[in-house]
């Protein structure tokens, strides 16, 4: 009978394995999105910090002050679990647990893209590199406010957001998953313990964390009514002006203004929009439709969308 119940294991862990490695569509929301390998409980980023610009040499160094800033992003633990009655193992009842293992694998490849989404909804709240909350009216390093209130006239009291994301960064993206180890798939099948409760359990655990990365290459927008899609453009232009007001830090005030973005061709292959579900036709139609109001639409092809049901609850 354990024999049986080891044979079984075997195949559990061949369907988590085999269903974790079979999901090969990535999400859109990875163009904005960077894995960053973990090695202990708590990562420091000390290096995050704008790359050293150039300036008109005079007569002393200015450094950039890689180290100044202090990010610490804590791993965390996640898991999922399930159990069966061991009788059902012994009368061969296992097509059934298999396919809960392969949607456990599924659970736990998908979480690495939704973290940063549920982080990206507390974005007013949270913490960037440079001690400012990510989403902010104003910034520790660099100048600029990165929360637009967006453009409607109508007073149906329907709050809605987007966050409108820049994926083209060389260092590192808007949002990061900072993966620690696993996901670990384990069982106690097999056991004394499983065969004396007569119940078999299965887990997986993950550890990680989701983070920002530079402030000024994202943009909040809040919605206090519900947009037209008129509107939507008007607010579209409101952002591509923002984007490209956003400033680096200066090591001497005298230094010139530098922009992240000054010279950028914003498009669908360089910004990425994360809408809330409630305006998802609304900022499709704006990305999309020629003319608005037989008017040329500038924005079309402006970014890429994505709708996340997360940032259903920005206010």
């Amino acid at each position: 009978m354990i024999d049986r119940i080891d044979i079984f294991t075997q195949a559990m862990n061949a369907a988590f394995i085999n269903g974790y490695d079979a999901i090969a569509e990535i999400p859109p929301i990875a163009k904005a999105l960077q894995i960053v390998p973990s090695g202990g409980r708590i990562e420091n980023y000390p290096w995050m910090y704008p790359p050293p610009l150039l300036h008109q040499w005079q007569g002393f160094r200015q450094y950039a002050k890689l180290g100044e800033t202090n990010y610490r992003v804590e791993n965390k633990t996640y898991t999922a679990e399930f159990e069966a009655l061991y009788e059902d193992l012994q009368d061969d009842q296992v097509d059934g647990f298999k396919r809960q293992a392969a949607a456990l694998a599924q659970g736990a490849k998908e979480w690495q893209y939704l973290q940063p989404q549920i982080n990206l909804a507390l974005g007013q709240n949270t913490l960037c590199f440079d001690g400012s909350n990510f989403f902010a009216t104003s910034h520790n390093v660099g100048s600029g406010n990165n929360i637009v209130t967006g453009t409607a006239a109508g007073t149906d009291g329907q709050t809605h957001a987007m966050a409108v994301l820049i994926t083209t960064n060389k260092l590192v993206k808007p949002l990061l998953w900072q993966n620690r180890e696993g996901p670990d798939f384990q069982t106690d099948a097999g056991t004394p313990a499983a065969k004396q409760a007569r119940l078999v359990k299965w887990w997986a655990d993950m550890r990680g964390a989701a983070a920002f990365g530079f402030w000024w290459d994202a943009v909040l927008v809040k919605f206090a009514n519900t947009p037209t899609v008129a509107e939507m453009q008007t607010t579209l232009g409101t952002v591509n002006a923002r984007l490209r007001s956003f400033t680096y830090p200066k090591s001497l005030p005298s230094d010139i203004n530098q922009y992240p973005h000054g010279q950028q061709q914003f498009s669908s292959d360089t910004v990425l929009i994360v809408c809330s579900t409630l305006i998802d036709h609304i900022l499709r139609q704006a990305l999309t439709l020629s003319l608005i109001g037989q008017t040329e639409n500038f924005y079309k092809g402006f970014a890429t969308q994505v709708t996340s049901g997360y940032l259903d609850d920005v206010v």
